[in-house]
């Protein structure tokens, strides 16, 4: 017996080529609406081009930042660098806040440690030199990382920009940059020491920098003094990301790399293509001080992974500054702070040789 609801309901031959089954079907009255739906969609769907069917929207991505070229990030890196003087020794560091006339500068703890008591200055990538102060509120919890304020009334200075170090890969181009404290290019004209002639006292400087040993008494007039034009040479080099740790070196290091870094380089930024500021500089490869990395946990590297850490240079992320980057947000720099003549340093005595350097 037949139930009194349904109906016999007939459907063109095109709607039943969207149908599993293909002839007369019979439907209870009560469902043909949702029936009508489907076949009415199913339609619609085998009408349209596949060009015309509507996608769901999404929030439009954001491009990143164009890649620069090698001199645009040279030109970049140079005007956002800047050296730090710390007592007798000097090293680098970023222009990485500004509030007004004050500028906050990010460098290393270990580049600030030998002017504990004694004035700071930073020269500016215009050569002007300015007195500094040290933000000792700022707290890095073991990282090797400190700020210096400074105030420029007068001129501006470009602020660096940051990326996510956590985007980084192995194999990835970073650039280094920053003011060694000595150069192969300022030494490349002296004149090698034969063993009878060796200054052993001014050879100590060169004593783990590869470079053949040399005496000023050999050296022309404008070579002699440590604080010569060409140790204000602003460095820029290319290497790759060659290891990343799941879990950070005693400082916060942990952005291993192949760029060559100097003794004094330490505090300059790592950047990658598109000019951010990723990591900052802080040790090179095969360290002066030698023997075992460790770990911030105490832990120690396996043999292998330590072999591959000493040959590397390394970088704390960049993340480490900006977790305390609020803690800058006042200006403390004496307003009456003014910047010292331009391109003028306290001259170290030829036989005065720099002391606290540590990496």
């Amino acid at each position: 017996m037949k139930h009194p609801c349904l109906k016999k309901v007939e459907f063109p031959y095109f709607i039943y080529s969207s149908l599993v089954k293909v002839g007369r079907i019979r439907f209870c009255h009560y469902r043909l609406p949702l029936l009508l739906l489907i076949v009415s969609t199913g339609s619609w769907l085998i009408q349209l081009p596949i060009g015309a069917i509507p996608t769901t929207t999404s929030t439009p991505v954001v491009p990143e930042s164009p890649e620069l070229s090698p001199q645009e990030l040279s030109q970049l890196a140079q005007a956002i660098t800047v050296k730090v003087f710390s007592g007798e020794t000097s090293g680098s560091g970023i222009i990485m806040g500004r509030a007004g006339d004050i500028y906050t500068v990010v460098t290393n703890e270990h580049v600030l440690l030998p002017g504990y008591g004694k004035p700071y200055r930073i020269q500016t990538p215009d050569g002007r030199i300015y007195p500094a102060i040290v933000l000792k509120t700022a707290k890095f919890e073991g990282n090797d990382l400190g700020l210096l304020q400074f105030q420029s009334s007068s001129l501006n200075y470009r602020v660096a920009s940051v990326a996510n170090s956590a985007k980084l890969v192995e194999g990835d181009e970073v650039f280094a940059a920053g003011f060694p404290f000595a150069t192969d290019s300022a030494y490349q004209e002296l004149i090698p020491l034969t063993d009878s002639q060796k200054n052993l006292k001014w050879n100590q400087i060169f004593k783990h920098s590869n470079l053949p040993e040399f005496t000023p008494g050999l050296a022309k007039e404008n070579q002699l003094s440590l604080n010569r034009e060409a140790d204000r040479v602003f460095v820029f080099n290319t290497g790759k990301v060659s290891l990343i740790l799941s879990k950070a070196l005693e400082g916060g290091y942990q952005i291993g790399y192949t760029n060559d870094i100097q003794k004094g380089m330490s505090g300059g930024p790592l950047l990658n293509r598109q000019g951010k500021v990723v990591g900052i500089n802080g040790r090179h490869a095969y360290p002066l001080w030698g023997g075992s990395y460790l770990f911030q946990d105490g832990s120690l590297p396996e043999e292998e992974l330590q072999e591959q850490i000493v040959e590397l240079s390394w970088a704390v992320p960049v993340e480490a500054f900006m977790l305390q980057s609020g803690q800058f947000t006042s200006p403390t720099v004496p307003v009456n702070a003014t910047p010292a003549p331009v391109r003028v340093e306290r001259k170290l005595p030829s036989n005065q040789l720099p002391q606290g350097w540590l990496w």
